[in-house]
């Protein structure tokens, strides 16, 4: 594994992958050993899945900067109950984003995402500090021509500062779908 730039904890795990790394947890007892993931690349996901890994804390992407597959290049990370953080700090490029219904979430780290223009981001049913629900509505505000839905409400999700609902409604009037707590 060490070849491919996949690190996880503990060593001992086994994942489901080929090229475009595909991973699905999905059985009743929801990958128990795996605690927290690291993927070193820098592009070239055909689509990611990560879910129902009861123990995984945090999964980061640090050099990953697009996801550009042939077909649907896609993020999907979901009901995952202990997932605190989502870290892809290099990611510039996704398809789209489907990181949901993660009740202890509080971030999606997206610093410098800029998103095509009919990518939907769909962050619900998480615990987003109102600092990464705020992240979201910015980075999409900055793609002057994106206007697709972003999602960051439901769960215990913060509601965005007034910066946040500026870039919200400013979103709106693009004409995107914006939903927000």
């Amino acid at each position: 594994m060490q070849n491919v730039g996949i690190k996880w904890t503990p060593g001992n795990v086994a994942l489901n992958q080929y090229l475009g790394l595909y991973v699905v947890q999905n059985s009743p007892n929801g990958a128990p050993g795996l605690t927290s993931l690291i993927v070193h690349r820098t592009r070239s996901f055909e689509q990611f899945d990560l879910e129902h890994c009861l123990n995984l804390t945090s999964v980061s992407f640090p050099e990953l900067v697009s996801m550009d597959g042939n077909t649907h290049p896609a993020m999907f990370i979901f009901n995952n109950p202990v997932l605190a953080l989502i870290d892809c700090p290099s990611l510039v490029t996704c398809g789209e984003m489907f990181c949901n219904d993660n009740p202890l979430l509080t971030n999606i780290n997206v610093p410098v995402l800029d998103p095509p223009i009919t990518s939907n981001l769909d962050f619900h049913g998480n615990a987003l500090t109102q600092a990464c629900v705020d992240q979201v509505l910015r980075r999409c505000v900055l793609e002057v021509t994106w206007a697709a839905l972003v999602d960051v409400s439901g769960g215990t999700s913060s509601a965005p500062s007034a910066a946040g609902l500026a870039d919200k409604a400013t979103l709106i009037a693009r004409g995107a779908t914006v939903n927000t707590n």
